[in-house]
């Protein structure tokens, strides 16, 4: 159910301005959610309260992306209620959604996780197009733009400063994040 709202809402609601923030980066996350979490021994209640929060961490775009999670969990919240699930669940839910805020400080091993997969991207084969995707995002949802320089500044800064949380991210995606970064440091010249 999370996943068939999640998809309506981010394909009718967020828009063609959210070219990395959209369906694919979602359903990513949540790949990378389940695969990350089968390795660890979660209740099924908190495996599937770190599943609909995956689904639900970017939906608040539909708002621009200052505050986004806030806007994220009422939107989870009002699903989760019409679910019938407990106040508890809810609250696992919202906690993970809000983790997410950068800077992360993730509190417990299912916030690390979303946290982890949420950044899936830095470490995948693929970074050169969803980077594109995103500094496209930023121009056209944002008005925000960049010459090449301060883009590739940009970008460095937060490779350098991130950090996955998990063991198994750290096996799963730094090789090819210092891969990305190289790649990134060499077109900036630095």
């Amino acid at each position: 159910m999370a996943e068939r709202f999640a998809t309506e809402w981010i394909v009718k609601r967020i828009g063609r301005t959210r070219l990395f923030h959209g369906l694919a980066h979602t359903q990513s996350v949540v790949h990378s959610c389940v695969e990350l979490a089968k390795l660890e021994l979660f209740s099924v209640e908190e495996s599937e309260a770190l599943v609909v929060a995956a689904w639900f961490h970017d939906t608040g775009y539909l708002i621009g992306s200052q505050g986004h999670e806030h806007e994220s969990v009422r939107i989870a919240t009002s699903f989760v209620k019409a679910q019938g699930s407990t106040d508890e669940f809810l609250q696992v839910v919202r906690d993970l959604i809000l983790s997410t805020r950068m800077p992360t400080a993730p509190n417990g091993l299912l916030q690390q996780i979303l946290c982890d997969a949420d950044m899936n991207h830095l470490g995948s084969a693929d970074y050169p197009q969803r980077e594109a995707l995103l500094r496209l995002e930023l121009e056209i949802a944002e008005g925000i733009v960049m010459s090449d320089h301060e883009w590739l500044k940009k970008n460095i800064g937060f490779f350098e400063k991130h950090r996955y949380y998990t063991e198994h991210a750290r096996q799963k995606w730094n090789e090819q994040k210092q891969i990305n970064l190289a790649r990134l440091r060499r077109c900036s010249g630095l």
